[in-house]
């Protein structure tokens, strides 16, 4: 929303929110209520002073459907990293086939897949497949090893 003199000049930005912004102002034009909507951005109306286009109050704010909306786009790119690196999990357990079934290690290289997804530090400099890569190996690592340690006890008994 911007403010213009009646000759043309003086534009002056009134807020700095993108996105569509409507404005209806007070009949002696000293404030202006926003509608901002954008499509990253829950809708949201708030009152303005027409001279600053300092926000005197937010009539009303959409942080609860933003944080919805915000946990629906993490689980649908979480969901969608997961299944773009089954192949990862696929060419890891071709390493192990020979010691369990690979239905089996399909089932463990893949929850080994879905924490690398949940515990990674994306603000750290490591690319992601060497990290889940990692805690793949270590998933299908386990498993060997307790199917050993089950072995050994059977065979004790």
């Amino acid at each position: 929303v911007y403010s213009i003199k009646l000759n043309g000049k003086n534009k002056k930005q009134l807020t700095t929110t993108s996105g569509t912004n409507s404005a209806t102002f007070s009949p002696d034009f000293k404030y202006f209520i926003n509608n901002h909507s954008s499509s990253t951005k829950a809708p949201s109306i708030a009152l303005h002073e027409s001279a600053s286009g300092k926000m005197v109050k937010e009539i009303i704010n959409n942080n609860a459907l933003e944080e919805k909306l915000k946990k629906y786009k993490d689980q649908k790119a979480r969901e969608q990293l997961i299944s773009h690196n089954l192949r990862l999990v696929a060419h890891i357990v071709k390493k192990y086939t020979n010691s369990l079934e690979a239905d089996d290690l399909l089932s463990v290289g893949t929850i080994g897949l879905i924490k690398a997804v949940n515990t990674l530090n994306w603000e750290k400099s490591v690319q992601f497949s060497t990290y889940a890569a990692r805690c793949i190996n270590n998933e299908i690592l386990m498993l060997i090893k307790n199917k050993i340690q089950y072995c050994f006890l059977n065979n004790a008994i």
